[in-house]
């Protein structure tokens, strides 16, 4: 009589190699600034701040910039989108703030979301993650635009990040008009404006 056990042995392997994998779970979004929609700012009642922005950092905190500090975030992320949700005590006039966020995966551009305090009509709104090149200039990430306002100084913009003025001119004026011939005022690394080949 044949031994059965070959035989189950083989059937086993050809269903360990047919079964799917387990999935991989889903990548949340990165970090990022998301400016919120000048017709719903600010979220915050008598905030201050020049752009209305949501915060999302590498620690997983949420802020907005209208009047909610810095706050520990509940992330759970989705093949879809990212839900993200955190709460304070308060933000400025506001008490027992609750925040609601969806992130649209995979391309984590744009966040919706909604704030809750007490006593208060609760507020939707639409952001935009802030990006370089978006034609809206964050200055709470030092963002300069191209063909926008000169940097300071007389830098030039370039990757939405204002560069220094170049060695010789009014505002860095070392070593202009000094170097011995064959040599040029330029910046050097380490030293910063220099004569040198």
């Amino acid at each position: 009589m044949l031994s059965r056990t070959p035989l189950v042995a083989v059937v086993l392997a050809l269903v360990a190699a047919t079964a799917p994998s387990a999935k991989t779970p889903p990548t949340p979004c990165q970090p990022g600034r998301y400016l919120v929609d000048p017709a719903k700012a600010p979220l915050v009642p008598g905030g201050t701040s020049v752009l209305e922005a949501i915060e999302l950092d590498a620690n997983g905190q949420l802020s907005i910039a209208s009047g909610c500090a810095a706050t520990a975030a509940k992330i759970r992320a989705g093949r879809k989108a990212d839900k993200v949700m955190a709460s304070w005590a308060s933000c400025g006039t506001l008490a027992r703030v609750r925040f609601v966020g969806v992130i649209k995966a995979p391309a984590c551009s744009a966040l919706t979301g909604t704030l809750k305090a007490a006593k208060t009509k609760p507020k939707k709104f639409g952001a935009t993650r802030s990006t370089c090149g978006d034609g809206v200039v964050d200055p709470a990430t030092e963002e300069c635009e191209s063909g926008g306002a000169a940097c300071a100084g007389g830098g030039a913009c370039q990757q939405c990040a204002c560069t220094l003025p170049p060695c010789g001119s009014a505002t860095r004026p070392q070593c202009a008009g000094t170097c011995d011939p064959g040599l040029t005022c330029r910046d050097v690394f380490l030293v910063g404006c220099a004569c040198f080949l």
